[in-house]
């Protein structure tokens, strides 16, 4: 076991101090490929900054819309109460119709009321009016047997 050690002690120094011969054409394609891979990284880390740069962007424009929408949130919450509001003040106001409505139909009864009266009123006066147009008739006669004209003064 004593030599299995030795040579396992030897190897690793060995090992340490490494170096690989490459063949012809090795040295170039592992710098082209170093090169290449050096290119994507720059393109990655370019890539990795833009999306940090849109990411903070996006980041600033989420903070703004959830301000906003706090605000719309209380701006609902107001207009709900409005809206409450108005509904209590829409039934009052179909009460208040419902009443006019009734006063209406009232008020539209005593109008009809009111025509038929007059219509009575009016026949009424027209007999009346016949009336003293027979006693004016009369009277008319009275003067002209008293011998009075028109316009004498009165005797006594």
């Amino acid at each position: 076991m004593a030599v299995t050690e030795e040579r396992v002690k030897s190897l690793e120094v060995r090992v340490d101090t490494l170096e690989t011969w490459a063949g012809p054409g090795q040295s170039e394609a592992f710098a082209a490929g170093l090169a290449e891979v050096r290119g994507n990284l720059r393109t990655v880390l370019k890539t990795q900054e833009r999306h940090t740069r849109q990411l903070a962007d996006l980041t600033s424009d989420v903070s703004i819309l959830k301000s906003d929408v706090t605000e719309l949130k209380a701006d609902v919450t107001e207009l709900k109460a409005d809206v409450t509001e108005l509904k209590a003040d829409v039934t009052e106001l179909k009460a208040d119709v419902t009443e006019l409505k009734a006063d209406v139909r009232e008020l539209k009864s005593d109008v009809g009321d009111l025509k038929s009266q007059m219509q009575a009123v009016r026949a009424g006066m027209d007999a009346l009016g016949a009336k003293l147009a027979e006693l004016t008739a009369t009277l008319g006669l009275v003067v002209d047997h008293l011998g009075i004209a028109p316009g004498e003064p009165e005797r006594r």
